[in-house]
């Protein structure tokens, strides 16, 4: 059997977690490297790139709608479990060939063959609208989209849903392929907050202004090999923009759940439940109380409600479903623990109401059934 260990939450960590250190020192771009189109790597001849009052300045000292190249800033280290936390703001200026786009740029992390623009990786967006969308820059994983059908709000790309707020887990990538239309949470003018947390080929999260937008998890490269590494990268791409603070935490690994995702089924008046078993394959207790999130969050329960587990160990966690008096599909997550750390479940339930049924395609969502009816 293996060993269980549950304290009150008095019990903390033996050790805290490394502080963010910064990525970029504020005077220069040490740790850094240009990759410009046609312009040798490591090279910008035509001062693309400059650093002044504690920012990065895309193309500062380039003239409205001249023709501007595309490129990216490539850390020098690579990085596999970390916390990216980054400002950036628009500054004004536009440039050819997007003259007339929207504004646009972004951070590649993960990214590999980063020599070349753009390189391969996964993207969280930064663009007017739509900063922490996902683009699978040559790579593949798994995310969770809208159900046909559903409306969408207007925007860049395939509809995309958090989990917890009735997304299907799909997986897409590969092509570029383009991931957003998502509820809006970036600024327009001013500094917009941008965290990236990576999981090495696990998972990842992208938060904007501290909400989360996008979830992703299982990340591989063409070849089907792991996606667990690489370096980070910073875009430009023919709008001129500022970066600052731009810093980094790396990670132990997270605590692992024996389910990614629950189904559960139950007629209104009665509970339905499950058992799942968090463990900390680290070498420091985390902590991994639960909480739940998401649209249907007051028809589940999880307990105990407090825990902490030690290193090599696990803790068993019952989640009991009572439907409303309405029949459909129910949905929500659970985390275990801290966001950087934690475990995260999935929640879909059937619920059986008073004289109301699910419909068939509720039923195949709940089961991830990539089925429309």
């Amino acid at each position: 059997m293996k060993p269980t260990f549950l304290c009150l939450s008095l019990c903390l960590p033996l050790s805290a977690e490394e502080d963010f250190k910064p990525l970029f020192n504020g005077r220069d771009l040490s740790g850094w490297s240009p990759v410009l189109e046609n312009a040798t790597a490591g090279k910008d001849p035509q001062g693309m790139v400059t650093v002044h009052d504690g920012v990065i300045h895309m193309y500062r000292n380039v003239p409205q709608n001249d023709l501007a190249p595309f490129g990216v800033i490539v850390s020098d280290k690579s990085y596999s479990r970390y916390h990216l936390r980054f400002q950036y703001q628009w500054v004004g200026k536009k440039f050819a060939p997007r003259s007339g786009d929207i504004r646009d740029a972004g951070v590649i992390y993960h990214a590999y063959e980063s020599s070349r623009v753009w390189p391969k990786g996964i993207e969280n967006q930064v663009q007017e609208g739509d900063t922490g969308d996902l683009i699978w820059c040559e790579s593949n994983g798994h995310t969770w989209m809208r159900p046909t059908g559903q409306h969408a709000p207007e925007g860049q790309g395939l509809p995309g849903l958090l989990p917890e707020n009735g997304g299907l887990l799909r997986e897409i990538g590969f092509k570029y392929e383009y991931i957003g239309r998502f509820p809006e949470a970036d600024n327009y003018e001013g500094w917009t907050t941008v965290d990236t947390i990576v999981q090495a080929d696990q998972w990842a999260i992208h938060k904007i202004n501290g909400k989360v937008r996008t979830r992703l998890r299982d990340f591989k490269k063409p070849d089907g090999t792991p996606l667990a590494e690489g370096r980070i990268t910073l875009q430009l791409e023919g709008a001129e923009i500022q970066y600052r603070n731009v810093e980094l935490k790396e990670l132990p690994a997270p605590l692992e759940p024996s389910l990614k995702q629950v189904t559960l089924s139950a007629v209104h008046g009665k509970t339905a439940t499950s058992r799942v078993r968090v463990e900390n394959p680290g070498n420091s207790p985390l902590v991994a109380n639960p909480r739940i999130i998401g649209k249907d969050r007051d028809f589940f329960t999880v307990t105990p409600a407090t825990v902490t587990i030690a290193p090599g160990a696990g803790a068993e966690f019952e989640i009991e479903f009572s439907p409303a008096g309405f029949g459909g599909r129910y949905c929500a997550a659970v985390e275990f623990g801290q966001e950087e750390t934690g475990a995260f479940v999935v929640l879909n339930a059937i619920g059986h109401g008073d004289g109301t049924e699910p419909t068939l395609q509720e039923i195949l969502d709940t089961l991830s059934v990539p089925v429309t009816v």
